[in-house]
């Protein structure tokens, strides 16, 4: 399965050398897949799909405390037209990816 869109990783944590944390730019219906790349082991993770705002930004879809390589964080265009973004952060350790924002909810 192919997971395009616009990725930006952070490194990965020693422990888990090989594995790539990535977060795809959320597509057209404001969902993204992320999770970690090139892994032999899984981590639970938690993913969220969020506006970017001046103030604190707005949770807008979450996928929480998932054990899977990689997984889809579906999304909500409640808020209207905005700028959107992609997060995954790891549960119990350091770790995670920032997609770039884009905007989305025309």
């Amino acid at each position: 399965m192919a997971l395009g869109g616009t990725t930006a990783a952070l490194a990965s944590t020693p422990a888990a050398k090989g594995c790539t944390w990535f977060a795809d730019a959320p597509n057209s219906n404001n969902d993204a897949a992320v999770g970690r790349k090139g892994c032999t082991n899984t981590i639970k993770a938690n993913g969220y799909i969020k506006e970017n705002r001046v103030g604190p930004d707005d949770i807008v879809g979450e996928t929480l405390n998932v054990g899977a390589g990689w997984f889809m964080v579906y999304g909500t265009c409640g808020n209207g037209q905005g700028k959107y973004f992609a997060q995954v952060t790891a549960v119990n350790s350091s770790g995670g990816a920032r997609s770039d924002d884009v905007v989305r909810c025309n």
